[in-house]
């Protein structure tokens, strides 16, 4: 079935296109613009999956949405349309459009759920802010899991998670709007049953939010969805997605006694990303200002960082994360 991807993101495509276990072949890929209407190439796509995009105003990404499905395409979205949004699409169109995310009604009435005492080892992959490409991990991950022939159970916070087989636990976190005790009832509930299903012999869990504050402007929630997650399940193991940057042996030993502190467990091994977050711009404007490294000054920061500490590795070199994934298990 020939899917186009909307709402470019160039990791996730990377991703879609070598992961082996998706429903769709992706064969194209396109920017988001201003252009409300279809372009004479959507002609040859029976899906259309619209990645998440944040910059988008809600009403282009439904009139976009909108023209998609009058043409007689099918949508999935993972855009986040307001409620009254995705009940006017369905109710209109249908299984023609389906979303990632759904909404959900608070529930005070949540029954307490204790862990599962199975010998059942967990990895926790996290970033110490947004854009550490935690979830890019999480992929290469499954992909070195499911090499090695290990049933590995996959959840995650990210809209394009079911694409990938994996799990998404954003009903159970739904940005804490439920009462705290609840929210982590709520994913241990979630985490219990699937366990249960499916007997695996790994866990792995991936959230996109920064696991502490970097600064005034960079808070990440001040870590408040990594604590819910860490009081429903306590990790064996922490991969560490880290930004493009220059970091000494304080810095790596900061960062570990960090997630000592909040996930009781140090980190086993840092994926550096080539995103970078530019610290003076974020304080000019009030706000984190992402960017990309080119690929020599990521080399740069790279040697750098394994001169400081030699479990730092590139989080797009599969053949160093197959073989850290290969020693993992056979500790564990």
């Amino acid at each position: 079935m020939k899917t186009r991807v909307d709402f470019y993101e160039e990791c996730y495509f990377a991703l879609l296109n070598s992961f082996s276990n998706l429903k769709y072949e992706i064969v194209s890929i396109t920017d988001y613009n201003d252009n409300e209407y279809l372009s004479s190439q959507d002609e040859n796509y029976e899906i259309i999956i619209l990645l998440n995009n944040s910059n988008v105003f809600e009403t282009k990404a439904f009139k976009k949405v909108m023209n998609h499905l009058e043409t007689g395409k099918k949508v999935i979205s993972c855009y986040n349309f307001s409620k009254e949004s995705c009940d006017l699409l369905k109710k209109q169109w249908g299984s023609s459009i389906s979303f990632m995310s759904e909404h959900y009604e608070k529930n005070d009435d949540i029954i307490t759920h204790p862990c599962i005492e199975k010998n059942i080892p967990i990895i926790f992959l996290c970033g110490i802010g947004e854009k550490c490409d935690s979830f890019s991990n999480q992929v290469n991950l499954v992909k070195a899991l499911n090499s090695l022939g290990v049933r590995s159970l996959n959840f995650s916070d990210n809209d394009l998670a079911e694409l990938f087989g994996i799990h998404n636990v954003k009903k159970s976190l739904q940005e804490c709007c439920f009462k705290y005790n609840n929210t982590i009832e709520l994913l241990r509930q979630g985490i219990n049953n699937e366990i249960e299903n499916h007997n695996p012999e790994i866990v792995t869990i991936q959230l996109e939010a920064g696991l502490f504050s970097l600064n005034s402007i960079c808070t990440n929630g001040y870590g408040e969805i990594w604590k819910i997650i860490s009081q429903a399940y306590r990790p064996d193991i922490i991969m560490m997605g880290i930004y493009s940057n220059e970091y000494s042996k304080q810095d790596f030993e900061h960062i570990s006694q960090m997630c000592k502190k909040h996930l009781g467990q140090e980190v086993a091994c840092y994926l550096m990303t080539r995103n970078a977050i530019n610290y003076h711009l974020t304080f000019v404007e009030k706000k984190p200002i992402y960017y990309t490294c080119s690929m020599d000054r990521y080399e740069e920061y790279y040697k750098y960082a394994v001169a400081e500490n030699e479990c730092v590795i590139k989080n797009n070199d599969y053949s160093s994360i197959f073989k850290t994934v290969k020693s993992f298990f056979e500790e564990i």
